[in-house]
């Protein structure tokens, strides 16, 4: 590992996966030996290493009762062409894929894949954790350059798809009441889809023949509130057991929201209520521990953090975010975080947001020639963000 960086290691991934079942090009390439170091002889270890490479693209893979998404776009691209040594051609016309997003996203499926290779290269020695909570960190840390802005106009409608054949097993209807003022959340749209599914899901296979589920999404005292409610029973429905599914509840924690059985005079029904976190935060670092620190440091404040990890998608993401804030590294990949900071200063669109340089260089005077409003030398402590973050925060923080 001497020496090895995340970019030359993506290198070797993309070399070894274009000859995957070429005998003599990965007896000779040093992947393999990383990767299997324990495996004895040449034809056990590139064996094992093509089922290392292979099962690891499909952890990518979704459930295929899901629509189609980027995670299952990236899984499509490194199956087919792979795996399976599908030509291009026939990989485009079963994706459905144009020439020029197919290469973009290739580049970003070697780069998933690659981080996963990487952390798995890292932890050698740590116990394999395989539960719905190590899958949700899994699906937020590969930050595939999509904000966390959520249409529901775009959303629901694929939510209830999902749920369309359970439904009609169990002759049940389903309507939505979604509150005219409300059209947007900033929210991790793959854990609120799952949220909502699972909610809908366990309504439907709890609810009689003939019922009338509605589910409802209005904003209530700063918080998105989601109901799935029913007219009562005789006797009386419960959702007792509901409330402490171990599956739900993740999905609920990784939201930061409550759960709780909702009633009112004539129906009843769960509710979960989120946090309306209105202000954002954009973190352009790709080191995950930093992310981790920032994210724990945010808990319970007023703010919604979203992370880049790349010059581009960082770009990218102020300009259609428009977050109330940038906390911006400078040691990135390919785009370095002056060339960022020079970019989001001289566009329109990003140059009003305040920009806090945070790095361990110490570059205080040059990030201010170049435009930063601030700089926090990392990692900074507790304090040290919050007093940094208070001179720009619009509103004010629990402290």
């Amino acid at each position: 590992m001497s020496g090895l960086t995340f970019e030359s290691f993506t290198n070797d991934v993309r070399s070894c996966l274009a000859h995957l079942y070429d005998y003599a090009f990965l007896q000779e390439h040093p992947l393999p030996r990383l990767l299997v170091p324990e495996t004895k002889g040449d034809a056990s270890r590139i064996q094992s290493f093509r089922e290392r490479i292979i099962s690891t693209i499909e952890t990518l893979n979704v459930p295929q009762d899901t629509l189609p998404t980027k995670q299952s776009r990236l899984y499509g691209i490194l199956s087919l062409r792979y795996v399976q040594q599908q030509p291009l051609h026939q990989t485009l016309i079963k994706l459905n894929l144009s020439e020029r997003q197919y290469y973009r996203d290739h580049s970003q499926g070697v780069q998933v894949l690659s981080r996963l290779l990487w952390e798995q290269l890292n932890r050698t020695e740590t116990p394999i954790d395989i539960s719905i909570q190590s899958e949700l960190e899994r699906l937020n840390s590969q930050e595939l350059g999509e904000p966390f802005v959520v249409e529901l106009d775009t959303l629901l409608p694929r939510t209830l798809e999902a749920v369309e054949s359970l439904r009609e097993k169990h002759r049940v209807q389903i309507t939505l009441d979604i509150s005219p003022a409300i059209s947007v959340v900033k929210l991790d749209p793959a854990v609120l889809r799952q949220a909502l599914i699972w909610l809908l899901s366990q309504a439907i296979i709890q609810a009689r023949p003939g019922t009338c589920l509605t589910l409802a999404i209005s904003v209530y005292q700063n918080q998105y509130r989601i109901v799935v409610r029913h007219p009562r029973y005789e006797p009386d429905s419960s959702y007792h057991t509901l409330l402490r599914q171990e599956t739900l509840q993740t999905f609920v924690q990784a939201l930061d929201g409550q759960l709780r059985e909702w009633t009112s005079a004539d129906e009843t029904g769960i509710l979960l209520d989120i946090p309306l976190r209105e202000n954002s935060l954009l973190l352009i670092e790709d080191n995950p521990d930093v992310i981790a620190l920032f994210r724990r440091y945010l808990v319970a404040q007023p703010y919604q953090l979203f992370t880049a990890q790349q010059g581009d998608q960082a770009i990218q993401t102020a300009r259609d975010l428009r977050p109330d804030l940038i906390i911006l590294d400078v040691l990135l990949p390919k785009r370095d975080g002056w060339e960022v900071l020079l970019a989001l200063k001289s566009q329109p669109e990003t140059r009003h947001i305040p920009v806090l340089v945070c790095s361990v260089l110490d570059a205080a005077e040059l990030a201010s020639s170049l435009g930063a409003d601030g700089f926090l030398k990392k990692p900074p402590s507790e304090e040290e963000f919050f007093r940094a973050l208070s001179a720009y925060s619009p509103v004010a923080l629990d402290r």
